[in-house]
């Protein structure tokens, strides 16, 4: 039958990588039986150099030791497959990172079975996460130095004696030092100022910390506004 033939030509057509291990026994290392094309185009090896070898050639030891120990529950337990992700290696050495699938067939009278193998090449997706990571690690270190200059500032600033406040493009205050309410307002600023800057001067003028603006303080006011 038609669908037949597609369902045994599909692990060949796949661009996944696929491979068949069998295992003799329970905790034996299985061996590849059969592998796609994809597989070895991936690991830059034949199907004869791969048949008869241990599954551990496709990975790093280190993260196929880390992968067994993470997937052995699930054997034990009987389930019909695992997940798992590794660092897979070529036959010239260089790696990618892979997800593998696997699902398991029963054992048979012997102990043994198969089981089949689905990796799928996520190296660039890692490649992202870790930028990722990095930028976020970034922004981190660049908030903080940008926390600890602002820390600075503000000391800096407040230890003047004249009164002294830097406003935004919104024309708000930012930050401001201890004299600045008492000596242009006649009042203390919140903890927070944000204070527009048409608010601040008009607060000024009524003040009476400013002889100039007495009897004609909204004149003052709009001259006061008009300077920046």
């Amino acid at each position: 039958m038609q669908l037949e033939r597609f369902l045994q030509s599909f692990a060949r057509m796949t661009q996944d990588n696929v491979v068949v291990i069998h295992s003799p026994a329970p905790g034996v290392e299985g061996t590849i039986v059969w592998c796609n094309d994809a597989l070895c185009a991936q690991h830059l090896m034949r199907e004869d150099q791969l048949l008869g070898q241990p599954i551990s050639i496709l990975f790093d030891p280190h993260h196929y030791k880390k992968m067994v120990e993470e997937i052995r529950p699930n054997i034990i337990e009987g389930t019909i497959g695992a997940n798992s992700e590794a660092l897979c290696v070529r036959r010239e050495g260089t790696t990618y990172w892979g997800t593998l699938q696997l699902l398991y067939t029963p054992r048979d009278a012997t102990g043994g079975r198969l089981s089949a193998g689905i990796i799928r090449d996520i190296s660039e997706l890692k490649e992202r996460e870790a930028a990722a990571a990095a930028a976020l690690e970034q922004r981190e270190v660049t908030a903080r130095r940008a926390e600890a200059l602002s820390s600075r500032l503000a000391l800096a600033i407040d230890s003047l004696e004249a009164p002294m406040g830097i406003w935004n493009k919104d024309r708000r205050l930012v930050i401001c030092n201890k004299a600045f309410g008492p000596r242009l307002m006649g009042r203390d600023l919140p903890t927070e100022p944000d204070i527009h800057y048409t608010e601040f001067v008009r607060e000024a003028a009524y003040s009476g910390n400013f002889p100039s603006a007495a009897g004609q303080e909204e004149t003052w006011i709009e001259a006061a506004g008009a300077a920046i």
